[in-house]
């Protein structure tokens, strides 16, 4: 049987600043993006498969979901080269080209 009469010690170590940011910030964000989602993935595979001649539908929406990938695949590049000093700028510079 464990002795529970000794009070035990633990010390707290941070390794980084706490984030000051309310978590509640990204709800705008998350909603904005998945309306936009909506409208364009929507959009495009509709026009994809109506436009598309019969023997040639199943291309069409490869091709749709192939660049999407290639956008992603765009996105991780781009945050993992860790060209800019924050993700503000990143953005900013990077809207400044499209």
């Amino acid at each position: 049987m464990q002795d529970y009469s000794y009070p035990t010690f633990v010390k707290l170590y941070t390794m980084s600043v706490p984030n000051s940011v309310n978590i509640l910030w990204q709800v705008p964000q998350y909603f904005l993006i998945s309306i936009a989602e909506i409208m364009f993935g929507v959009a495009g595979l509709e026009f994809s498969f109506t436009q598309a001649p019969k023997c040639m539908k199943t291309i069409t929406i490869a091709g749709w979901y192939l660049s999407v990938a290639g956008g992603n695949c765009l996105v991780v590049i781009i945050t993992q080269l860790n060209m800019f000093k924050s993700q503000v700028t990143t953005y900013f510079k990077l809207c400044r080209y499209c």
